[in-house]
């Protein structure tokens, strides 16, 4: 019965506060950090990030370190730092994700922990220093064929890059993702793509390519 309601609850929010409530009652000590993990992504999509944190924090206590929801409650936890502006903890736990998704050969937890590096640095204003997490970021989710995962990073770094006037290496980025993006039928990452593509024709002053797209 647990395992059917882990299944689903990204799906079901009553589903975790139905396992949370009983929490004592749960004999896997994985079990346990897995309902506390999700506890913690459905408190921060809600922005109750102090809820969000203490239930990070019980997963990561809980849950073994050889496995990809330790690094996934690593990740999420530094999340929730970095949203309370805890600069010091953010990096602390985006750096443990990193280095335990390393350790594994967890490319997912590894990308999300670069990603989150970089955006500690890029909000910190050493713009050089998140460049180079958020391609690190981009690597590994291309060699990976990670390619939703991809839309973070690359949307970041070309931030940066719109930030710095670097438009034509920025929309160089977005259009090769775009294709991509099409290919597979990810709405909501080609919404966010010609989001960032317009921003950045209109600061060029490109308006007839933005009127007139490429990808029609």
């Amino acid at each position: 019965m647990v395992d059917i309601f882990l299944g689903k609850m990204n799906q079901i929010p009553y589903a975790i506060q139905r396992l949370y409530n009983d929490i004592q009652n749960i004999p896997s000590a994985k079990l346990k950090g897995r309902v506390f993990l999700e506890k913690c992504r459905e408190e921060r999509r809600l922005s109750n990030l102090i809820s969000a944190q203490k239930n990070g924090l019980s997963a990561v206590e809980i849950l073994p370190k050889h496995t990809t929801f330790f690094v996934e409650a690593l990740n999420e936890l530094a999340g929730c730092c970095f949203e309370l502006q805890n600069i010091k903890g953010a990096n602390k736990y985006f750096s443990q994700a990193f280095f335990h998704a390393t350790e594994n050969n967890n490319s997912n937890g590894k990308a999300a922990a670069s990603n989150g590096l970089g955006a500690i640095s890029a909000s910190q204003g050493r713009t050089r220093e998140a460049q180079k997490h958020f391609i690190t970021s981009l690597q590994i989710c291309k060699k990976h064929n990670l390619v939703e995962a991809r839309l973070k990073p690359l949307t970041n770094l070309v931030e940066i890059y719109h930030c710095t006037g670097q438009f034509k290496k920025g929309l160089r980025m977005i259009d090769e993702y775009i294709v991509i993006v099409r290919k597979i039928d990810y709405g909501q990452g080609l919404a966010l793509l010609l989001r960032f593509r317009a921003l950045l024709l209109c600061d060029i002053g490109k308006y007839l390519f933005f009127f007139f797209p490429l990808y029609g």
